[in-house]
Protein backbone atom coordinates (compact mmCIF):
# COMPACT_ATOMS: atom_id res chain seq x y z
CA UNK A 1 0.00 0.00 0.00
CA UNK A 2 2.88 2.55 1.12
CA UNK A 3 4.48 1.60 -2.53
CA UNK A 4 1.56 2.35 -4.03
CA UNK A 5 1.26 5.59 -2.43
CA UNK A 6 4.76 6.88 -3.31
CA UNK A 7 4.20 5.93 -6.94
CA UNK A 8 1.46 8.35 -6.78
CA UNK A 9 3.16 11.02 -5.43
CA UNK A 10 6.25 10.54 -8.00
CA UNK A 11 3.98 10.46 -10.57
CA UNK A 12 2.75 13.33 -9.62
CA UNK A 13 5.89 15.43 -9.07
CA UNK A 14 6.80 14.33 -12.54
CA UNK A 15 3.36 15.52 -13.97
CA UNK A 16 3.90 18.98 -12.03
CA UNK A 17 7.82 19.26 -13.12
CA UNK A 18 6.43 18.16 -16.94
CA UNK A 19 4.27 21.59 -16.64
CA UNK A 20 6.46 23.62 -15.36
CA UNK A 21 9.28 22.80 -17.79
CA UNK A 22 6.33 23.75 -20.22
CA UNK A 23 5.51 26.41 -18.59
CA UNK A 24 9.13 27.41 -19.27
CA UNK A 25 9.47 26.77 -22.66
CA UNK A 26 6.78 28.67 -23.45
CA UNK A 27 7.51 31.90 -21.70
CA UNK A 28 11.08 31.79 -23.56
CA UNK A 29 9.30 31.34 -26.60
CA UNK A 30 6.72 34.12 -26.37
CA UNK A 31 9.61 36.28 -24.58
CA UNK A 32 11.89 35.51 -27.96
CA UNK A 33 9.07 36.31 -30.13
CA UNK A 34 8.39 39.63 -28.45
CA UNK A 35 11.58 40.54 -28.68
CA UNK A 36 11.78 39.91 -32.74
CA UNK A 37 8.64 41.91 -32.22
CA UNK A 38 9.67 44.54 -30.71
CA UNK A 39 12.69 45.03 -32.89
CA UNK A 40 10.97 44.83 -36.31
CA UNK A 41 8.92 48.03 -35.10
CA UNK A 42 5.54 46.31 -34.09
CA UNK A 43 4.59 48.23 -30.97
CA UNK A 44 5.88 51.33 -32.65
CA UNK A 45 2.85 54.12 -32.93
CA UNK A 46 -0.07 53.34 -35.13
CA UNK A 47 0.21 57.17 -36.70
CA UNK A 48 3.88 56.07 -38.55
CA UNK A 49 3.13 55.94 -42.32
CA UNK A 50 6.05 53.73 -43.81
CA UNK A 51 6.49 54.43 -47.38
CA UNK A 52 6.92 51.89 -50.26
CA UNK A 53 8.62 53.79 -52.97
CA UNK A 54 11.23 53.49 -55.76
CA UNK A 55 13.07 56.11 -58.09
CA UNK A 56 16.41 56.57 -60.59
CA UNK A 57 17.92 59.86 -59.29
CA UNK A 58 21.32 61.39 -60.96
CA UNK A 59 23.94 62.51 -58.23
CA UNK A 60 26.16 65.41 -59.41
CA UNK A 61 29.38 66.82 -57.92
CA UNK A 62 31.82 69.65 -59.30
CA UNK A 63 35.24 70.26 -59.80
CA UNK A 64 35.08 73.36 -57.57
CA UNK A 65 38.20 72.85 -55.81
CA UNK A 66 36.32 74.31 -52.43
CA UNK A 67 33.90 71.02 -53.01
CA UNK A 68 36.45 68.45 -50.89
CA UNK A 69 37.36 65.04 -51.60
CA UNK A 70 36.92 63.04 -48.39
CA UNK A 71 39.40 60.83 -48.52
CA UNK A 72 42.61 60.13 -50.86
CA UNK A 73 41.26 57.00 -52.66
CA UNK A 74 38.63 59.21 -54.51
CA UNK A 75 37.93 57.21 -57.56
CA UNK A 76 37.44 59.98 -59.87
CA UNK A 77 39.59 63.46 -59.97
CA UNK A 78 38.14 66.49 -62.04
CA UNK A 79 40.52 69.82 -62.99
CA UNK A 80 39.98 72.91 -61.09
CA UNK A 81 38.25 75.13 -63.49
CA UNK A 82 40.31 77.99 -65.09
CA UNK A 83 39.63 81.67 -64.37
CA UNK A 84 35.83 82.45 -65.64
CA UNK A 85 35.50 78.73 -66.97
CA UNK A 86 32.37 77.09 -64.69
CA UNK A 87 33.05 74.00 -62.66
CA UNK A 88 33.12 70.37 -64.31
CA UNK A 89 30.42 68.25 -63.46
CA UNK A 90 30.10 64.46 -63.01
CA UNK A 91 26.81 63.27 -63.03
CA UNK A 92 25.95 59.48 -61.45
CA UNK A 93 22.57 58.15 -61.97
CA UNK A 94 21.08 55.77 -59.39
CA UNK A 95 18.38 53.71 -58.14
CA UNK A 96 17.40 54.39 -54.38
CA UNK A 97 14.60 52.18 -53.29
CA UNK A 98 12.42 52.02 -50.01
CA UNK A 99 11.36 48.29 -49.37
CA UNK A 100 9.85 46.89 -46.53
CA UNK A 101 11.48 49.79 -43.92
CA UNK A 102 14.46 49.49 -45.54
CA UNK A 103 16.58 51.85 -47.91
CA UNK A 104 18.85 50.85 -50.79
CA UNK A 105 20.87 52.65 -53.40
CA UNK A 106 22.10 50.52 -56.01
CA UNK A 107 23.46 51.46 -59.97
CA UNK A 108 21.68 50.63 -62.59
CA UNK A 109 23.62 47.23 -63.17
CA UNK A 110 22.13 45.91 -59.57
CA UNK A 111 24.77 46.45 -57.54
CA UNK A 112 24.38 47.59 -54.58
CA UNK A 113 26.25 50.77 -53.22
CA UNK A 114 24.35 51.71 -49.34
CA UNK A 115 21.55 50.60 -47.61
CA UNK A 116 20.60 51.44 -43.93
CA UNK A 117 21.45 49.79 -41.08
CA UNK A 118 19.73 46.59 -39.64
CA UNK A 119 18.91 48.14 -36.95
CA UNK A 120 16.61 51.11 -38.63
CA UNK A 121 13.23 51.15 -39.74
CA UNK A 122 12.94 53.86 -42.39
CA UNK A 123 9.89 55.47 -42.69
CA UNK A 124 9.90 57.90 -45.44
CA UNK A 125 12.94 59.33 -47.41
CA UNK A 126 13.73 62.33 -49.97
CA UNK A 127 16.18 63.71 -52.23
CA UNK A 128 16.89 67.48 -52.58
CA UNK A 129 19.51 70.13 -52.27
CA UNK A 130 18.52 70.82 -48.35
CA UNK A 131 22.05 72.58 -47.34
CA UNK A 132 21.60 74.75 -50.79
CA UNK A 133 25.41 73.95 -52.27
CA UNK A 134 23.91 72.87 -55.24
CA UNK A 135 24.56 69.79 -54.72
CA UNK A 136 21.68 66.82 -53.88
CA UNK A 137 21.55 65.05 -50.13
CA UNK A 138 19.61 62.09 -49.49
CA UNK A 139 17.32 62.56 -46.23
CA UNK A 140 16.09 59.93 -44.46
CA UNK A 141 13.38 59.60 -41.68
CA UNK A 142 14.31 56.76 -39.13
CA UNK A 143 13.33 54.65 -35.77
CA UNK A 144 15.97 53.73 -34.19
CA UNK A 145 16.38 52.60 -30.60
CA UNK A 146 18.61 54.86 -28.64
CA UNK A 147 18.87 58.63 -28.86
CA UNK A 148 22.30 58.77 -30.25
CA UNK A 149 24.72 56.73 -32.44
CA UNK A 150 28.08 55.57 -32.14
CA UNK A 151 28.96 58.99 -29.95
CA UNK A 152 26.91 60.75 -27.24
CA UNK A 153 27.26 63.50 -25.94
CA UNK A 154 29.77 63.28 -22.66
CA UNK A 155 27.21 64.13 -19.84
CA UNK A 156 25.11 60.92 -21.37
CA UNK A 157 26.48 57.76 -19.92
CA UNK A 158 24.05 55.23 -21.32
CA UNK A 159 21.73 55.33 -24.15
CA UNK A 160 18.13 54.85 -24.14
CA UNK A 161 17.05 51.73 -24.51
CA UNK A 162 13.99 52.09 -26.51
CA UNK A 163 12.43 53.38 -29.84
CA UNK A 164 12.96 57.08 -31.30
CA UNK A 165 12.55 59.07 -34.35
CA UNK A 166 15.53 60.73 -36.33
CA UNK A 167 16.51 62.62 -39.34
CA UNK A 168 19.53 61.70 -41.07
CA UNK A 169 21.15 63.48 -43.90
CA UNK A 170 23.20 62.32 -46.40
CA UNK A 171 25.74 63.63 -49.24
CA UNK A 172 26.60 62.05 -52.26
CA UNK A 173 29.84 61.70 -53.86
CA UNK A 174 30.36 60.87 -57.54
CA UNK A 175 34.10 60.51 -57.21
CA UNK A 176 34.30 58.40 -54.48
CA UNK A 177 34.34 54.57 -53.85
CA UNK A 178 32.14 54.95 -51.04
CA UNK A 179 29.63 57.31 -52.53
CA UNK A 180 26.96 58.16 -49.70
CA UNK A 181 28.88 59.96 -46.20
CA UNK A 182 26.81 61.25 -43.09
CA UNK A 183 26.49 64.71 -43.56
CA UNK A 184 23.86 65.09 -40.36
CA UNK A 185 22.46 63.01 -38.00
CA UNK A 186 19.89 64.32 -35.45
CA UNK A 187 19.34 62.42 -32.05
CA UNK A 188 16.20 62.08 -30.70
CA UNK A 189 13.60 64.75 -32.95
CA UNK A 190 11.35 64.80 -29.65
CA UNK A 191 8.45 66.00 -32.03
CA UNK A 192 6.62 63.07 -34.17
CA UNK A 193 6.84 63.38 -37.51
CA UNK A 194 4.05 61.28 -40.26
CA UNK A 195 6.25 63.23 -43.38
CA UNK A 196 8.53 65.23 -44.67
CA UNK A 197 8.64 66.90 -47.88
CA UNK A 198 11.10 69.71 -49.20
CA UNK A 199 9.49 72.73 -50.92
CA UNK A 200 10.63 74.53 -54.07
CA UNK A 201 13.39 76.46 -51.87
CA UNK A 202 14.63 73.20 -50.23
CA UNK A 203 13.27 74.04 -47.12
CA UNK A 204 12.10 70.83 -45.09
CA UNK A 205 8.44 70.47 -44.27
CA UNK A 206 7.63 67.71 -41.27
CA UNK A 207 4.46 66.83 -41.01
CA UNK A 208 3.13 65.47 -37.68
CA UNK A 209 0.33 63.18 -36.77
CA UNK A 210 -2.65 66.14 -36.12
CA UNK A 211 -1.83 67.39 -39.65
CA UNK A 212 0.37 70.81 -39.07
CA UNK A 213 3.34 71.50 -40.68
CA UNK A 214 6.72 72.89 -39.00
CA UNK A 215 9.34 74.21 -41.42
CA UNK A 216 13.01 73.21 -41.13
CA UNK A 217 15.65 74.98 -42.67
CA UNK A 218 19.50 74.84 -43.27
CA UNK A 219 21.61 76.59 -41.06
CA UNK A 220 25.90 76.66 -40.90
CA UNK A 221 25.58 73.02 -39.81
CA UNK A 222 22.28 71.20 -38.93
CA UNK A 223 18.35 71.77 -39.43
CA UNK A 224 17.06 75.01 -37.51
CA UNK A 225 13.08 75.26 -37.09
CA UNK A 226 11.33 78.15 -38.93
CA UNK A 227 7.79 78.50 -38.01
Amino acid sequence: MAKSTDDTKQKKVIKIIRWLLLAAAASLVCFAAFRVMWKRGYFLPGWIKWEEKSEEHSFTVSSDPRMPVRSRSASMTLPAPKEGEEAEKITETVAVELDNKKLTVTRPDGELLWESDEGWLVSDYLIGDIDHDDEDELTLLVWKVGSYGEYKPIWVEEDEKKWSEHIFIYDYDVREDTRIFPLWMSSKMGIEARYISLDNEEKLHITIPEGKEAIWVWENWGLTLQE
